[in-house]
């Protein structure tokens, strides 16, 4: 995976395909947007979140990528399938420190190794 920067809407695509993928693989063909219009954003990622109008079964949780939200690096374009905060503003703060710590100017073995980036 390279370190070159991507935009917003590079990384909005990759979760908007991860998501669509889920949702097929659990016969869900949806007709409405993927993706809410909130996302969260610090210096390090997104996490992009399921529009609230897509339904998925509670059982399949965070088994399938539909169940998750989607945090999209900024350096590189890695993707996680993380936990979906996205009615909870102290956990989703919480996530999103988290990920600030491991910068990867700052901290760039645990970038990589969080991002599971090979250079």
């Amino acid at each position: 995976m390279s370190s070159r920067e991507i935009t917003y809407q590079q990384a909005k695509q990759k979760a908007e395909k991860s998501l669509l993928d889920g949702l097929l693989r659990l016969g869900i063909h949806p007709t409405v947007s993927l993706l809410e219009e909130r996302y969260a954003e610090n210096e390090v990622c997104w996490i992009f979140f399921r529009s609230r109008a897509i339904s998925i079964p509670i059982e399949v949780g965070m088994l399938n990528d539909a169940g998750c939200a989607f945090a999209v690096s900024k350096r590189g374009g890695a993707m996680l399938l993380v936990a979906d905060n996205f009615d909870n503003d102290q956990e989703l703060k919480f996530q999103m420190d988290r990920f600030a710590t491991i910068h990867p100017d700052t901290r760039p073995d645990r970038f990589r190794q969080l991002w599971h980036i090979n250079e």
